[in-house]
């Protein structure tokens, strides 16, 4: 029988490792110092989708154990990436498409300045 609801993780609390990776991820990005898959350091549109994920999940956590003020900081900080996600990953310079120059980049470069 699988536990539902609040039971399924049984004696464990995973809200050390939650936060301990929230602060992780708030204290060394936005900013990749090596994407996995490009191999180079820069903001990454895949990289800061799975940042903004991350911690959406961490502020319901947070939630949960009524931690108001730690949830808000947590979404606060998520609304601050989403906002610059367009000047972070796209690029109006383009050749892709002939006519349309505006497109997500697959990283940019903490060099490229």
């Amino acid at each position: 029988i699988v536990p539902t609801g609040g039971e399924a993780l049984g004696l464990c609390d995973p809200w050390t490792l939650v936060s301990r990776a929230a602060r992780f991820l708030i204290l060394n990005g936005p900013v990749t110092k090596h994407e996995r898959w490009e191999e180079a350091a820069g903001y990454s549109p895949g990289t800061l989708a799975t940042i903004l994920a991350g911690l959406i999940c961490v502020a319901e956590f947070a939630r949960e154990r009524h931690e108001e003020t730690t949830a808000a900081f947590v979404l606060a900080y998520a609304d601050w990436l989403s906002a610059h996600l367009e000047e972070w990953t796209t690029t109006t310079r383009g050749e892709l498409v002939p006519g349309r120059p505006r497109h997500y980049i697959r990283i940019y470069s903490i060099r490229s300045g």
